[in-house]
């Protein structure tokens, strides 16, 4: 039997409604063999692999999020000469003369606009 297939017969077996990609067809195979008396068996291993699943993909589209609002700063050339830095209270991070990789927070946004920090580009 073919994985959409097999993937259908398992829900309405079980009443779940399944995502294609957490399992592979070896385990959806093997799970569709088991006898009736195993359902929640069946049923507790469809939920546990939809759970991982699912938070697998949470934790990727969080690191993305993230990612796209990462910038690097440092304090401006002025400031670094009078050896200044900023404690950001949103971050928790000191931002002086090195560069750090830090979230836009609505401090670094500010000291952006006042041209107190500035934004490192590669």
């Amino acid at each position: 039997m073919a994985k959409a297939e097999t993937l259908k017969a398992l829900e309405a077996k079980t009443g779940l409604e399944l995502t294609d990609a957490a399992h592979t067809a070896a385990q959806l195979d093997a799970l569709a063999k088991l006898p009736e008396d195993k359902l929640e068996e069946i049923r507790t291993a469809l939920l546990e692999r939809e759970s991982t699943f699912k938070a697998r993909q949470q934790a990727e589209l969080d690191a993305s999020r993230k990612k796209a609002h990462t910038i690097r700063v440092r304090v401006s050339a002025r400031i670094a000469e009078f050896g200044g830095a900023f404690y950001d209270p949103d971050s928790g991070l000191t931002l002086g003369a090195e560069i750090v990789e830090t979230e836009l927070t609505p401090f670094v946004n500010q000291k952006l606009g006042t041209r107190e920090l500035e934004q490192v580009r590669d």
